[in-house]
């Protein structure tokens, strides 16, 4: 079906670019069926969707074609059997030019996986709404292992590339409100701050909404910073997210909104 198409990942324009191949490695985290390490209950790992070996195989043939490839991968085991299939793709530094994404990584991906995703290029694509949203059902299932979900100070520590996002429409999409969750790590229905260690600042998530999700859309060149050649596409706010706390930016008003060069919206 991918020969079919007749081109490969990063083709295209700013109207229609073709980006990674979506492939599901596991289930959801809060119905108890992402592929953990360290058993939910009993023996009961989690849901594996394809099997090694047949991610194996379809990982080789995408990368020798061009194809990158974006999988769903929750715990901590389907984002080492991920890492495992993308590594033996791939020659040293291939993974990198195809975008190749973990979406979600956010229940116990150890530190050895962290450090090897980083070092093998491959972009951690993840979502502060679905720790927001799942922590406090994690917590009934999982108890005190569930304080580092989504652990973004861990993977901005070992060099990851991070590209944040909503995973919209389920959950909650404004980036304002999501930085500040990033930031001050409370979760619904959770009194105290979910795994304040995995904290990162208003910038680093602004950052990822910006320069790590045009690097993963193929589009760093032309959107993700305020430089001339990129597209004038920005919104000026009235906090300065190097200063402001998280919730100040989770408030901060829209002053100005320019597309393309063209005023879109003044306050």
């Amino acid at each position: 079906m991918l020969a079919g198409i007749g081109g490969a990942t990063g083709e295209g324009d700013d109207w229609l670019r073709l980006g990674p191949i979506k492939v599901y490695y596991d289930g959801e985290g809060l119905k108890g069926e992402a592929l953990l390490e360290r058993p939910w209950r009993d023996d009961y790992h989690g849901v594996r969707r394809i099997s090694p070996e047949d991610f194996a195989r379809l990982a080789a043939s995408c990368v020798a074609a061009g194809w990158g490839l974006g999988v769903h991968a929750v715990g901590s085991r389907a984002v080492a059997e991920v890492l495992d299939g993308l590594e033996a793709a791939a020659p040293p530094g291939g993974l990198g030019p195809l975008r190749c994404q973990l979406i979600h990584a956010y229940l116990e991906p150890s530190a050895e996986s962290i450090g090897r995703a980083a070092r093998l290029g491959v972009i951690a694509s993840l979502q502060p709404s679905i720790a927001w949203n799942n922590a406090a059902g994690l917590a009934a299932r999982l108890g005190d292992r569930a304080a580092d979900v989504n652990p973004m100070r861990a993977w901005l520590d070992a060099g990851a590339r991070l590209a944040l996002g909503s995973d919209a429409p389920y959950f909650p999409f404004d980036p304002r409100r999501l930085a500040a969750i990033a930031g001050t790590r409370r979760m619904r229905g959770v009194d105290a701050p979910v795994g304040p260690q995995q904290a990162i600042t208003v910038l680093e998530a602004l950052e990822g909404y910006t320069r790590g999700a045009a690097f993963a859309s193929l589009a760093e060149d032309r959107r993700g910073m305020l430089r001339a050649g990129h597209l004038a596409d920005w919104v000026l706010l009235d906090v300065d997210p190097a200063r402001c706390a998280p919730e100040a930016f989770a408030a901060a008003r829209v002053l100005r909104t320019e597309v393309g060069g063209r005023t879109v919206f003044a306050a």
